[in-house]
């Protein structure tokens, strides 16, 4: 939910001045270069400092130029905490595919299509939601969905095979009906720049029905984390106690956030996520265990 501003800006603004309220003292161009978990010791800029409880906050490895390095990991293994497997996730895909290259659909956008994901020619999941078409590749919710799915198969073969379904809504039997078929689409609400690209692979009224029902592309790599929403993998949640996200290897040590072996999709869950583990570490960082 955004502010009435209707700018993420506010948010921050509210967070800087609810700090600033507390009195808490922020250290502005500090990195941590390390952790010893065993003397309560941090190492920033040179300097040693100790703490009496410490909550690692770092975020993941997802969008770097933002300062999210993947650093809090190193200082987690340092704690002696695992880290599972990392990647990116909610992440637009690039595909090779001749009308991607040739930029012939790019910048087009959809409302409610479906993206089916394939592994060795059988449907492993379905998303509907918005998609548009980029110079790289795909991307918007659709996309970013399915990118979980697409690594998965990422493991097994390569490249991805995806379909598109641009009117989940309409049946291939209600659109034969149509006479003039362009027509009909564009009533339904499809570009004429995808319809006419339709028609012009299609020998027929009905390649163009199947184009539109069962679009084919194929997926060759994902934008990796420069471009990816989230993390996928983390700090290993067997590792931390859930009621005061403290570490079960050193009570001392909470984490919260991204860092945490933990994601979900777009649209304000990771936020959520981010939000309530923060201040569940918070609210127990000097308080003993929760039964």
């Amino acid at each position: 939910m955004f502010p009435a501003s209707n700018k993420s800006q506010s948010i921050i603004d509210a967070l800087h001045q609810e700090l600033k309220n507390s009195g808490v003292q922020i250290m502005y161009e500090s990195y941590v270069e390390g952790l010893d978990a065993q003397d309560k010791m941090i190492r920033i800029n040179g300097k040693v400092y100790s703490y009496d409880h410490l909550i690692l906050a770092t975020g993941s490895r997802t969008l770097p130029g933002s300062g999210s390095d993947g650093n809090g990991y190193e200082l987690a293994k340092s704690g002696g905490h695992s880290i599972t497997n990392l990647l990116p996730a909610e992440v637009p895909l690039v595909s090779n595919d001749a009308f991607i290259q040739e930029k012939v659909l790019q910048g087009l956008s959809f409302q409610d299509v479906s993206v089916t994901v394939y592994q060795k020619g059988k449907k492993k999941q379905t998303i509907t939601h918005d998609l548009l078409f980029a110079h790289f590749g795909i991307s918007g919710p659709s996309a970013l969905r399915a990118s979980f799915y697409v690594q998965q198969v990422f493991e097994k073969e390569r490249p991805v095979n995806l379909s598109i379904d641009f009117l989940p809504a309409h049946s291939y039997e209600v659109l034969q009906k149509s006479e003039d078929i362009h027509e009909t689409l564009q009533n339904l609400g499809l570009p004429k720049r995808l319809i006419n690209y339709l028609d012009s692979i299609s020998k027929n009224k009905q390649e163009v029905i199947e184009h539109v029902k069962n679009f084919k592309m194929t997926v060759y790599e994902t934008r990796g984390f420069s471009h990816a929403f989230v993390t996928n993998g983390g700090v290993s949640l067997k590792e931390i106690d859930p009621k005061t996200m403290k570490s079960k290897i050193e009570p001392s040590i909470s984490f919260c956030g991204e860092l945490l072996d933990t994601n979900a999709f777009t649209g304000g869950f990771n936020i959520t996520s981010a939000f309530s583990t923060g201040y569940t570490a918070g609210k127990y960082c000097f308080e003993g265990n929760v039964d």
